[in-house]
């Protein structure tokens, strides 16, 4: 029931839900570690995480996400925790010469959860020991190093990319006849200062739908071009 309540003020907040999957011992726990600076046990052992951890990740000055850990093949868990995934980040082991066969047997696995129209990031991790990895060219895919730290941005980068709903960082001048928009902006936004002078000044990351409900009053703002235009 608290898991559910939580998605349910994730989903409000529209926060963006992202979930590590990936063959046991892949090295998720070790990414999420890096990534968000959380202290998770990483342990080399099989079936190490029996329960989704969860947290929140700053990927870029415009999003926030909420990143889950998923169990290995605890499936009922793991299926709780991707169906409500807006993104997955497939955790391959690049130094396991076995890494082709235990990629295929996850890629399997989403399938038959249903979830294989989640979009997803493949994520070619140990690349500290692959010297010799080879793969194909792929679009969606990031080399990286949990342990070193290597390949970390360009993996944000990518996440940031394949997230990226519009959302904007802009500054509003609200009349002060207009304060009650103030609580859409703290429901639906993200409110990072306000300020009361000549008007109600609020710095804010906002989605595109709190724009143009408030283009207005944003400073500077210009209508953007059509592609033909």
């Amino acid at each position: 029931r608290v898991r559910a309540t939580q998605r349910q003020r994730r989903r409000k907040n529209e926060i963006p839900v992202v979930a590590i999957v990936g063959y046991t011992n892949a090295g998720k726990s070790t990414l999420l570690n890096a990534i968000t600076g959380a202290d998770i046990p990483a342990n080399n052992r099989l079936f190490d995480t029996l329960d989704t951890t969860t947290r929140l990740l700053t990927v870029s000055d415009t999003l926030d996400v909420v990143i889950s850990d998923t169990v290995g093949f605890i499936r009922k868990a793991t299926l709780e925790e991707l169906e409500y995934a807006d993104l997955l980040l497939h955790v391959i082991d690049a130094s396991n010469p076995e890494w082709q066969e235990q990629a295929r047997i996850v890629d399997d696995l989403i399938r038959e959860l249903g979830a294989e129209n989640i979009p997803c990031i493949r994520v070619y991790n140990k690349s500290d020991l692959a010297f010799a990895f080879q793969r194909d060219k792929e679009g969606d895919a990031v080399s990286v190093s949990a342990k070193t730290g290597e390949g970390l941005g360009r993996l944000l980068s990518a996440i940031d990319k394949k997230l990226d709903k519009g959302t904007k960082r802009v500054t509003l001048h609200l009349p002060y006849d207009k304060t009650g928009a103030l609580d859409s902006l703290y429901r639906e936004a993200k409110v990072e200062s306000v300020e009361y002078g000549e008007t109600v000044d609020v710095v804010a990351v906002c989605t595109p739908r709190i724009i143009g409900q408030l283009k207005d009053y944003i400073e500077g703002w210009t209508e953007p071009k059509e592609e033909w235009e």
